[in-house]
């Protein structure tokens, strides 16, 4: 059982908080789940389309783990409680996380929020400091493994550049596209 940071058609990205196989392994770490057409989801009809949003309980059953990938498949998804509504003024919370296995890449190369205050925060799993930065908007602190950079600006529609600072992780890959409506 986890708290929902982020979902897409493809995957989910959840913080795990009850005990169970993979509670014990990664009990409050953030971990990412892929999502296959052989998932099944109960109290849903799928991630997206019926608003398994961020701050959604979700129990995610999963089905099979390619270890040197570090790939976990789903196999079942039980929406527990739906998020709370976002008060008016509080912002969007989008989180990222360094992919462990390139070390120079995020696990997401597209996000979204509606316009206001936006916050994204970026865990570092890896031993390559990294930061997080809104193209003109911001930038958070270099962190190291275990460490959390945070960057936070109020931002009108449009699209905007996230990405990494150190010099040369963003032309390897480390930026992506930040759609707010």
């Amino acid at each position: 059982m986890g708290t929902v940071e982020q979902a897409t058609r493809a995957a989910l990205v959840v913080k795990v908080a009850q005990a169970s196989a993979l509670g014990r392994l990664y009990r409050g770490k953030v971990v990412s789940v892929r999502l296959t057409s052989r998932t099944s989801f109960v109290g849903m009809t799928d991630a997206v389309s019926t608003g398994l949003q961020t701050g959604a309980r979700a129990r995610v059953t999963v089905g099979s783990c390619a270890a040197k990938q570090r790939l976990r498949v789903a196999t079942k998804v039980t929406l527990l409680a739906a998020a709370a509504p976002v008060p008016k003024g509080a912002g969007s919370a989008l989180h990222l996380q360094v992919d462990p296995k390139s070390m120079v890449a995020f696990n997401h190369t597209t996000l979204q929020a509606p316009a206001g205050k936006v916050t994204i925060t970026l865990a570092n799993p890896t031993p390559v400091e990294h930061n997080i930065a809104i193209e003109g908007h911001g930038a958070g602190k270099l962190v190291g493994k275990g460490g959390t950079s945070t960057v936070t600006a109020i931002l009108k529609r449009g699209t905007y550049t996230f990405l990494c600072q150190v010099p040369g992780h963003a032309a390897a890959g480390m930026k992506g596209v930040l759609t707010v409506k």
